[in-house]
């Protein structure tokens, strides 16, 4: 944001404004979740999820015990494994004629080993997907990877319940724009919503909808306008009339852009609440039926709640294996909250955990790190040690009040509970030390140390 203009709200009177919500919401007698009874809202977000390549395989065989047994990660001979049986999936034609729901639940709930009560148990999950969802065989070229997930194996997703994927990032087309529209198409058909791609940039930069109800039927629900947006490819980037990812540059941002973004919100804000996808409904790729969100969207009742609509970027962003994010990160993530209005900012990339930052009282997670992958461990970045994190969302003021942090390891190609005492100990001792350098506090909740937590 060199040299550009930010007209940034006074920070000051940000926060006054945010302790006046909260200070209105107590003298209503319903300040906050204890008073009023209501249960806090809870988002679960998770970080890169690449389904693609060593899972997919796994998924489609059905056969976890003979693939997964003897596999280890920091063996030499992994990448040469990875590859041959990459090579084996691209010439197997029967993986392409495997008929939707081939394999049991089981199959697809092995990769979150013990994480499903608590995904199944949040009001709405966010993940970013790190790979095309596609039968389509034409790579891009020259790409270091080209990642690809069978749409048989879909339901990999919605056995954890996910909501919500970010699609703007680096290996959305993988595959060509076939692989992307196929990918859309796939995420449509199972009702789960997406942003960041899509035919020219009225698309891609579209957010996606979720309407939040957190068991408290006597309050009105909460919105969610969920925007997803990457740094890279540039060449990928969709325009007024091409197809593509939403591309925004941290180090070339323009005022000009961040008007644009802003607009993006404001009119989000003021859509009425409806069960829609919105971006998804407007493709017709995506071919949504009957029974799809976008379908019925038409014969539920709309309703404007002023204020109960809350903005969420989720951003690819900066380059992998690095600590901090760069200072033109950072001055995005503070453009979005101070400008353009985001009430949330989510960050991936990295392939490692990165500091959380509360920016005038709005939550900035800068990189979640890799959930589900099939990597080879860096030993210094650890990308095999990330957190899920648990976002509590007071359902009165519409804040966030406190965000939980509970680990997870990557395990013989499944995101797994059972992280060793050594690793938590390394990965608390790394996160406080992030967090505490953007002035963030971290704090062990309880003695056993099963997760971490931030008051916000």
């Amino acid at each position: 944001l060199a040299a550009v203009a930010l007209h940034k709200k006074d920070p000051e009177q940000e926060r006054k404004t945010k302790k006046q919500k909260r200070v209105m919401s107590e003298e209503s007698g319903m300040a906050s979740c204890a008073t009023s009874g209501a249960r806090a809202t809870t988002i679960a977000v998770v970080g890169d999820c690449m389904l693609g390549r060593l899972v997919n395989h796994m998924l489609l065989r059905r056969g976890k015990a003979a693939l997964v047994s003897g596999v280890d990660p920091d063996d030499q001979r992994y990448s040469a494994l990875a590859a041959a049986w990459q090579a084996e999936q691209d010439a197997d034609e029967d993986a392409a004629r495997i008929p939707e729901g081939f394999w049991p639940d089981t199959s697809t709930g092995y990769i979150w080993d013990g994480w499903l009560p608590l995904l199944r148990a949040a009001d709405c999950r966010i993940a970013n997907l790190e790979t095309s969802v596609t039968r389509h065989r034409d790579k891009w070229p020259n790409q270091a990877f080209n990642f690809r997930m069978h749409p048989a194996n879909i339901d990999a997703l919605t056995v954890a319940g996910i909501d919500f994927c970010s699609l703007a990032n680096n290996h959305m087309l993988d595959f060509q724009t076939e692989g992307m529209r196929e990918t859309m198409a796939s995420l449509t058909r199972v009702g789960i919503r997406f942003a960041g791609c899509g035919r020219n940039l009225a698309e891609a930069s579209a957010p996606a909808f979720i309407k939040l109800h957190g068991g408290n039927s006597s309050l009105p629900p909460i919105q969610l306008a969920l925007f997803s947006a990457a740094d890279h490819f540039k060449y990928w980037a969709a325009t007024e009339d091409s197809p593509g990812i939403h591309l925004i540059d941290p180090e070339r941002v323009t005022d000009t852009d961040l008007n644009r973004i802003a607009g993006l919100v404001r009119a989000a804000k003021e859509i009425p609440h409806t069960n829609t996808t919105a971006a998804e409904a407007a493709r017709p790729e995506a071919a949504p039926g009957p029974s799809s969100p976008s379908a019925a969207a038409s014969t539920v009742p709309t309703t404007t709640l002023p204020g109960r609509t809350l903005a969420v970027f989720c951003l690819h962003w900066g380059p992998n294996y690095a600590w901090q994010p760069s200072a033109a990160i950072r001055r995005l993530a503070h453009a979005l909250v101070d400008r353009c209005g985001a009430d949330l900012v989510i960050g991936t990339s990295a392939h490692h955990i990165q500091g959380v930052e509360c920016h005038h009282g709005t939550p900035i997670l800068y990189s979640c790190g890799d959930f589900i992958d099939d990597y080879r461990v860096d030993e210094e970045y650890r990308n095999d040690l990330s957190f899920l994190f648990q976002l509590h969302l007071d359902p009165v003021s519409c804040c966030f009040t406190s965000i939980g942090l509970f680990p997870n390891a990557i395990r013989a190609l499944q995101a797994s509970t059972g992280v060793s005492g050594e690793e938590r100990r390394w990965l608390y001792a790394r996160m406080r030390q992030l967090c505490g350098a953007m002035g963030t506090k971290v704090r062990a909740v309880d003695r056993s140390l099963r997760h971490l937590e931030i008051v916000l």
